[in-house]
């Protein structure tokens, strides 16, 4: 006989309160073993549930070659989940310092412009390079192998990459996490445990960030702050300055509710 797998028809429990769970009832046909009878189990049942995942798989004989097996599910094992992260530097330039510390010659004001120089009867503010505070996190987790290899757990995930944090998240407060991508280690069949590793990039939200003469109040870490300049004209050695003339932050990634992403 084929080995041949039922799901009974009353075979569903389920538990409702702080410590959901639920249980389903199989009946397997067809083959000699109980590890066998497991194996066929895992691969029509999922990993996961909602929030709740596979905990254990019991099988009992009813006969020579037909068993009935348990699948049970819980809220998530503790320890399943994982996290690593990469505290470091990158580099980006800047044009606008904190504070000009000191001066010499016939010096003009800019304003903690940095690197004005003029080109064709034109200041242009060249800016530098510095070594900025970076951080990546990763969060894996186990996951359904049958559920990874799927076009639709792609299609599904998709749209959440390069975007914020509209919400608090793992302990970070909004706009601080840009979801930078997913990998997976499953193939379609497999019935060993798959893996979802979860990409972020984080910059800490700023407040009353000093620009020039002026005060931001806030950039969220993943807007983009920039500034405008103007010459400002004085008529003596230094005829043109080149200063601030107004700060701006702009919003470049759209923000969503990370509890969507189901981690």
């Amino acid at each position: 006989m084929a080995a041949q797998i039922f799901h009974l028809f009353d075979g569903e429990t389920r538990t409702h309160g702080p410590q959901p769970t639920y249980s389903r009832l199989l009946l397997v046909v067809g083959v000699e073993s109980s590890e066998a009878a497991v194996a066929l189990a895992l691969q029509d049942t999922h990993f996961r549930i909602g929030r709740l995942w596979r905990q254990e798989v019991t099988a009992s004989a009813l006969g020579p070659d037909a068993w009935r097996v348990e699948v049970s599910y819980g809220p998530r094992p503790i320890g399943r989940i994982s996290y690593s992260f990469n505290v470091g530097t990158r580099s980006v330039r800047i044009t606008q310092s904190l504070k000009t510390v000191a001066r010499a010659g016939n010096w003009s004001d800019y304003q903690g412009a940095i690197g004005v120089e003029r080109r064709q009867n034109e200041l242009v503010v060249r800016g530098t390079e510095v070594l900025v505070p970076q951080a990546r996190i990763s969060i894996s987790y186990p996951a359904d192998p049958s559920m990874v290899a799927s076009p639709v757990f792609v299609q599904r995930i998709f749209p959440f990459v390069a975007t914020v944090n509209a919400n608090w998240f793992y302990g970070f407060p909004p706009g601080t996490l840009l979801f930078t991508g997913v990998t997976g280690t499953a193939t379609q069949g497999d019935t060993a445990e798959g893996e979802v590793s979860y990409e972020f990039a984080y910059e800490p939200n700023l407040e009353n960030l000093p620009v020039g003469p002026f005060t931001v109040k806030l950039k969220r870490g993943h807007d983009v702050l920039w500034v405008e300049y103007a010459d400002l004209v004085l008529g003596q050695v230094h005829p043109v300055l080149k200063q601030p003339w107004a700060a701006y932050v702009e919003r470049v990634y759209r923000y969503v509710n990370y509890s969507q992403l189901g981690i």
